[in-house]
C-alpha cells in the first residue's frame, strides 16, 4: 500500500487529466455480444478494494455528504444484489441479466430521488456502490434528447440520493448496472494468456475513470481466478486499463507473462 492509499501494483497512475488522454488508444470500436444464459460464471466471492476518493465528473458527481433537500425514498419495486436490497421506485425499468440488472429511472421533478438500500453494509468507493459482494455503478443522467445531465450522487442515511438541480434538464433518464457478477467467462488460452469476458455490470465499473480502476481492479480480478499469475502488477494494471479503455471491446485479453508498464504506461500502448 502507497502513501496514497492505493495498492501499490496500480499506483502512479498520475493526474487524471493526463490519463484521460490517453482514453483514444486504449478504446476499441468492437461491440461486446449480449451475455449468454449459458455461460458459467469463472467467479469467486469478490474482495473488497481499499476505499478510493470519489471523483467527480458529468453527468453525476458522487460524494458522501446528505443532501439538505427533502428526500422523497422509495422502494416499491426491489432488486435482490444477494445479501442486499436496492429500492427502487415503482416506474423504474428493470432488465435482468446473468447475475446483474440494468436499471432505468425516469425523472420529471428536480426533488432529490432516494433509493432505499437494505442489508449488508454499504460504502462508495470511487462513485461506485459497494455492499458485500454486490456493485452498483455510477449512474448515468441524460435528457430527452440523450444528451449527459450533470446530477448528483450521493450517500444518505437510507441509501442514495440522485439529483438533477438544473429543472430545465427534465425530464430526464437514469439509468445504472447492479448486482454481483461482474465477469461472464474467464478462459485460458495459454500458459500465459488469458480471455476474460466481463459482465454488463463489470463493463460499467470504470469506464474513463483511472481512479476507479485503481479502486475496483481487485474485485474484478478475484472473479477472474486465483491463479499466482494473475495477481502480479502486470496482470492488474492489463486488467485496469481495459476497465478505462475497452468497455465495449468483446473480451479482454491478459498477457501475465508481459513486462509491466504501469497503467499509464499500458493505457498509451492500447493495453497491450
Amino acid at each position: 500500500m502507497g502513501p496514497d492509499g492505493y495498492p501499490a501494483s496500480v499506483r502512479g497512475i498520475g493526474t487524471l487529466g493526463v490519463a484521460l488522454l490517453l482514453l483514444a488508444g486504449c478504446a476499441q470500436a468492437e461491440v461486446a455480444p449480449s451475455p449468454s444464459p449459458g455461460e458459467t460464471s469463472a467467479s469467486s466471492a469478490p474482495s473488497s478494494p481499499p476505499p478510493s476518493r470519489p471523483v467527480s465528473r458529468v453527468p453525476t458527481t458522487p460524494a458522501a455528504s446528505p443532501t439538505t433537500s427533502a428526500v422523497a425514498w422509495h422502494d416499491a419495486l426491489q432488486v435482490d444484489l444477494g445479501g442486499t436490497v436496492l429500492g427502487l421506485p415503482e416506474q423504474a425499468v428493470v432488465e435482468q441479466g446473468e447475475g446483474w440488472s440494468a436499471v432505468t429511472v425516469s425523472l420529471d421533478s428536480a426533488d432529490p430521488l432516494g433509493l432505499v438500500i437494505a442489508g449488508d453494509r454499504w460504502s462508495l468507493v470511487a462513485g461506485v456502490l459497494e455492499a458485500g459482494a454486490a456493485h452498483v455503478s455510477r449512474p448515468v443522467v441524460t435528457d430527452a434528447e440523450g444528451e449527459p445531465v450533470s446530477a448528483s450522487f450521493v450517500a444518505d442515511g437510507r441509501g442514495v440520493v440522485i439529483q438533477v438541480p438544473d429543472s430545465t434538464a427534465l425530464p430526464a433518464s437514469v439509468s445504472f448496472f447492479a448486482g454481483e457478477r461482474l465477469v461472464d467467462q474467464a478462459v485460458w488460452e495459454s500458459e500465459s494468456r488469458i480471455l476474460i469476458t466481463p459482465s454488463g455490470l463489470g463493463r460499467r465499473l470504470a469506464p474513463a475513470d483511472p481512479v476507479a480502476a485503481v479502486a475496483l481492479v481487485d474485485a474484478v480480478m478475484a472473479q477472474v481466478g486465483d491463479d499466482p499469475r494473475l495477481k502480479s502488477s502486470s496482470s492488474l494494471n492489463q486488467l485496469a486499463c481495459h476497465m478505462v479503455g475497452a468497455r465495449d471491446k468483446a473480451s479482454w485479453n491478459l498477457e501475465t507473462d508481459r513486462e509491466d508498464k504501469g497503467l499509464i504506461g499500458f493505457m498509451a500502448a492500447r493495453c497491450n
